[in-house]
């Protein structure tokens, strides 16, 4: 009797997979090899399924795990579920079917991951998202300002973000991975205060007034198309910050300044004085008059710090010239 239950339980089941076998929780019990793909297939749901996001600030790129390179391999598992109790000689194949039955035998589908895919994908995100570090500049077209802001460099790091991946697909998971994104900040981000200086001095004439106001000469009136040609962008760099400031021409402005300075001096006049043969001693009968002259270098000091203050006149500066006789 026991070997009729025996031989027609094993010919019921001789083409089917045994009672209790599962590949990933999945009921397998009956089905041929075809009908447990079949089903199985349909059972494995994540790499269709599930969901991973990337992200970056507000920007999302949806992809399900098969898009990944995520896939299970249903036909290796159910040649393993259908093996189960077969193909180990009579008493261990009974043996595995009873324990299939009692307790149940559940098989892990071999699991494809392909990482080329991912890598893939991620590069396709990045081309939307890298970008190039740009410094901040200004140029100066005559009486116009060009200024372009800076950019700060972007650029996915590929490698750091597919290993964040694979925890989620290890549990098969969803969830969102933000994006690891190296940037890399311009030394000059934004010129627009220097921008705005250079129209200010570049917006009205420059006016160069006389030490004293009661002078016959002067002013002396810079135009701002000529300013323009004068001035100058000079960069500058300190403790790790940089930019540009406003200068001008100083060997220019030396030789406009050289060529009024004629203009303004005041000659010096000696002292003149007679001996007393009286009083025996040296009288002065006309005191010395003190000279005037332009001081070039502090003059051009002077204007520039002006200019740089956006201001637009400077008073010139002048120096004392001694008589050879005082």
């Amino acid at each position: 009797v026991l070997f009729a239950i025996v031989f027609g339980f094993e010919a019921k089941h001789e083409n089917v997979i045994f009672p209790g076998v599962s590949v990933n929780g999945t009921d397998l019990s009956g089905l041929t090899v075809g009908q447990a793909v079949v089903k199985l297939n349909a059972s494995l749901s994540y790499p269709k399924e599930g969901q991973i996001f990337f992200s970056d600030g507000d920007s999302r790129w949806a992809f399900n795990p098969g898009q990944l390179g995520y896939t299970f391999e249903p036909i290796d598992a159910v040649e393993q579920a259908y093996k189960v109790g077969r193909g180990q000689g009579l008493l261990a194949d009974l043996s595995g079917q009873f324990l299939a039955m009692k307790s149940g035998v559940n098989i892990d589908p071999s699991v494809v991951y392909d990482q080329r895919q991912a890598h893939d994908v991620l590069q396709e995100i990045a081309r939307q998202i890298d970008q190039p570090m740009i410094e901040a500049s200004i140029t100066l077209d005559g009486t116009e300002v060009n200024v372009s802001m800076g950019q700060v460099g972007r650029r996915v790091d590929i490698p750091a973000t597919l290993k964040k991946l694979e925890p989620y697909f290890l549990i098969q998971s969803n969830g969102t991975i933000p994006l690891v994104i190296e940037e890399t900040a311009p030394v000059i981000m934004d010129l627009q205060a220097t921008a705005d200086l250079a129209k200010s001095i570049l917006s009205q004439d420059f006016t160069i007034q006389p030490a004293d106001p009661n002078f016959v000469a002067g002013p002396w009136v810079i135009k701002a198309q000529d300013l323009a040609s004068l001035l100058q962008l000079e960069r500058y760099s300190d403790a790790g910050t940089a930019g540009y400031q406003l200068s001008l021409n100083r060997q220019s402005l030396l030789n406009y300044l050289g060529s009024i300075a004629p203009s303004l001096r005041v000659e010096p006049v000696n002292a003149r004085m007679i001996f007393n043969d009286d009083r025996r001693e040296i009288e002065v009968i006309q005191n010395a008059v003190i000279g005037k002259g332009l001081d070039l270098e502090k003059s051009v000091d002077k204007i520039i710090e002006q200019i740089q203050a956006g201001q637009h006149e400077a008073a010139l500066v002048m120096q004392d010239i001694d008589p050879a006789v005082k």
